[in-house]
């Protein structure tokens, strides 16, 4: 039987992480380092697919860039956090601008982490590996 799209699959091999970035050598890079450290995913260029596959394929994480068409990080935030299938999903939040700073600690409650670019794929790969772990624990 085919999992709904409100059922989490359950029993995957590996995590599934969405990366929703507009810009295309931050998803090749970020998608290189993630696949490496053992996880699928799923990259799309702009918020509203980041919303519509965030809620059919409810990932184990979902890495958002504030600064994307359609609608930016902080609606698509906001509207996962408002789902009941979504809202449990761990989300790191990126930026390029430091005058999102002060947005940042508005939502400091919402999203599991910020982080400004540019940064290292191992400071990344090193979050993304620590919330996945807290998320399994969370969920046992």
């Amino acid at each position: 039987m085919e999992p709904t799209p409100s059922e989490k699959p359950a029993g995957r091999a590996r995590p599934l992480v969405l990366v929703a970035e507009d810009m295309g050598l931050q998803v090749r890079l970020t998608r290189l380092h993630l696949e490496r450290a053992k996880c699928d995913v799923v990259a799309v260029p702009d918020g509203v697919q980041a919303l519509a596959r965030s809620l059919s394929d409810l990932p184990d994480l979902i890495i958002l860039d504030v600064d994307m068409p359609g609608m930016n990080g902080f609606q698509v935030l906001d509207r996962l956090r408002k789902e009941e299938t979504t809202r449990d999903i761990p989300i790191i939040m990126l930026t390029a601008h430091a005058k999102d700073a002060p947005l940042f600690a508005e939502w400091s409650g919402v999203a599991d982490l910020f982080m400004t670019k540019p940064f290292g794929p191992e400071t990344l790969i090193a979050e993304v590996k620590r919330i996945l772990a807290l998320s399994v624990r969370e969920s046992d």
